[in-house]
């Protein structure tokens, strides 16, 4: 890999994310002595100290701190640093997941085959004191995880090895199963709480204070930052601007239908937020630029359910549509399968996988087509009936949502991601009787479900959520990424819709006011022919209010609101991909982000600020 560097210097990130360190590690001087009290407890636990530098350089090579933390936003081409140190020896690994899910190792230096293992009470950065990493175009969300462990990670490094190794198409599974050792690692960890605020300098010299965070542990601990990755400011289309566009033309009947497919929602739920504002954007981006935050970040522990998943795991089955997949129970010995109804779809036929009895890869001997019986599209549960299956099938039994409280440990086994039969568990947040929520269907849902922190990923969906007598007592059915809220539609609902002969259907959302009262024109299209750039004329006086810019996959990229000169006003961003939170981006004259609002539901409100 080439290096480049910019005038600070600084290492680059190019491409999905590519690593270019220029100085692995710099060793500062040892930290002073803890305090007589803590002498004992570190002869015992491991501690992990970590500081993440951010830092912006405008145009006219201003530098200013960028705050790195959970849920942060950074933009294209941002810098930043990672300083750690361990109060003992240990193995150290700094990672950094894209905005594909790749996995790209910071530390140690990949090419330089050092040892990660470090001296305790000494003070590193990555790259080095004086070189920075910085962000790459692709935007989306992104997580640096730092890893220690007294005994080396060889799971770890093995996985890397992997990886780097691996054909483009094998990466992302690759990456995805270091991510779940991450996790595992997480597990373990007691605690994350604030350390001492540390002096730091930025690359033009400037000097900054960052607070510490420290993750502790008796054998291993880590800790993760998943923050927005936004870009700097350039449109798609150079100057998409207000108004008549040279070129433009309006979309043919019915072919709204195609490129805005789930377009519709999402805009609708934001447009009167992104019209009108709060009108005090500018006051409040003052006030923030005063105010320091200082969240006290704690974490959970963990341990796997060996007996659990031996007991249920041959019951989950991986359900297959052209779609995409998600998990299953088989809930009888005659092959009656129990899913989400979002699983499913429009299908009436799928392709369900049992779990090999070895750690082989699954094969076309261990697939079934199976026929969809009935579907609750309200509660988003369906019922599947395999045909022709094997004898002798395991059953996963029904619970009981007696004796189910909060702070009660729960199991999880499904598919997420793509990665078979995993295994994670968490604790009961809360159970709400009447909950209602909508997922990328558009459906509008109401059940009973149970809230957990149970990790939870796509491919999930359908498969069971167990009490400790390995019984399902709900059915994992969606997540609000980010916020660790994880739902599962309670057994109750489950045994509710068993007993009901007929399916429930929802009724269908009409299409948005917005869109039926719109004019939509062409204002761009890539070079595969794909509109990227929608212009959206709600007065239908032939001025284009606003913009959808697309992906090259059809989503979302963000949504445009200019002023009258053609410069960006507002964008809006789907910063977890699933609709559920939302990034608003404020421009000023000179097309600099000076204020950013997150709408924490996806719904529009906007419901907190934070300076960029």
């Amino acid at each position: 890999m080439k290096k480049r560097f910019l005038s600070a210097p600084a290492c680059s990130l190019t491409g999905a994310l590519i690593l270019l360190l220029c100085l692995a590690v710099s060793p500062g001087s040892a930290a002073k002595d803890a305090p007589a009290q803590r002498a004992s407890v570190a002869r015992t636990r491991l501690e992990l100290s970590v500081n993440i530098l951010g830092e912006r350089e405008d145009r006219n090579g201003a530098v200013s701190e960028v705050a790195v933390r959970e849920g942060a936003v950074l933009q294209s081409h941002d810098h930043f640093q990672v300083h750690f140190s361990t109060n003992r020896d240990a193995y150290v690994y700094i990672l950094m997941f894209d905005t594909k899910g790749e996995v790209e190792p910071l530390f140690p230096d990949p090419r330089a085959k050092p040892t990660s293992k470090v001296k305790g009470g000494t003070h590193h950065a990555v790259p080095s004191e004086r070189q920075w990493f910085w962000l790459d175009e692709n935007t989306g969300g992104e997580t640096i995880s730092v890893l220690a462990s007294l005994t080396p990670l060889d799971d770890i490094r093995g996985l890397l090895r992997e990886m780097a190794g691996a054909a483009k198409e094998k990466r992302g599974a690759v990456s995805r199963r270091v991510r779940e050792k991450v996790r595992s690692l997480e597990e373990t960890t007691d605690r994350v709480v604030e350390g001492p605020t540390k002096t730091f300098r930025l690359k033009d010299g400037k000097v900054i204070q960052n607070i510490t965070e420290i993750a502790s542990g008796r054998g291993s601990v880590a800790r993760s930052i998943t923050f927005a990755h936004l870009d700097r400011g350039v449109p798609v289309v150079s100057m998409i601007g207000s108004g008549e566009e040279p070129g433009k033309r309006e979309m043919v009947s019915g072919e709204e239908g195609s490129v805005l497919k789930g377009v519709e929602e999402p805009v609708a739920g934001v447009l009167e937020e992104a019209r009108e504002g709060s009108g005090d954007e500018k006051n409040i981006a003052e006030l923030l630029g005063k105010i320091k935050e200082n969240p006290a970040l704690l974490g959970t522990r963990g341990v796997g359910g060996v007996q659990i998943y031996k007991q249920v795991s041959p019951a989950v089955v991986l359900v297959s549509t052209k779609e995409g997949i998600g998990s299953g129970s088989i809930v009888d010995e005659k092959g009656t399968v129990l899913t989400n109804s979002h699983v499913v779809g429009n299908a009436d036929k799928v392709t369900v996988y049992f779990k090999p009895r070895s750690s082989r890869a699954l094969t076309k001997g261990d697939a079934y087509t199976a026929h969809i019986v009935k579907v609750d599209e309200i509660s988003d549960l369906a019922l599947l009936s395999i045909d022709s299956p094997p004898s002798s099938l395991p059953a996963a039994k029904l619970g009981s949502m007696k004796g189910v409280s909060v702070g009660m440990e729960v199991h999880a086994i499904g598919h997420p991601d793509g990665e078979t039969w995993t295994y994670t568990k968490g604790i009961i947040s809360q159970i709400r009787p009447a909950y209602e929520w909508s997922c990328e269907d558009g459906i509008k849902h109401k059940a009973p479900v149970i809230q957990t922190q149970t990790p939870l990923n796509p491919g999930n969906s359908g498969g069971p959520l167990l009490d400790g007598k390995g019984e399902i007592i709900g059915v994992n059915s969606f997540v609000k990424e980010g916020e660790g809220l994880n739902f599962a539609v309670t057994v109750d609902a489950v045994r509710a819709f068993l007993q009901r002969k007929e399916s429930r259907m929802a009724e269908k959302p009409p299409a948005p006011a917005w869109l039926r009262n719109s004019k939509l024109y062409t204002v761009h299209e890539n070079a595969d022919g794909m509109v990227d750039v929608i212009g959206v004329d709600t007065r239908r006086n032939g001025n284009i209010d606003f913009y959808i810019v697309r992906k090259e996959d059809g989503s979302i990229a963000y949504i445009e609101f200019d002023r009258p000169d053609g410069s960006i006003r507002l964008r809006i961003y789907d910063t977890d991909r699933d609709g559920s939170r939302k990034t608003y981006a404020f421009y000023d004259e000179e097309s600099k982000v000076y204020l950013l609002g997150i709408s924490e539901q996806g719904d529009g409100r906007i419901t907190k600020y934070e300076k960029p």
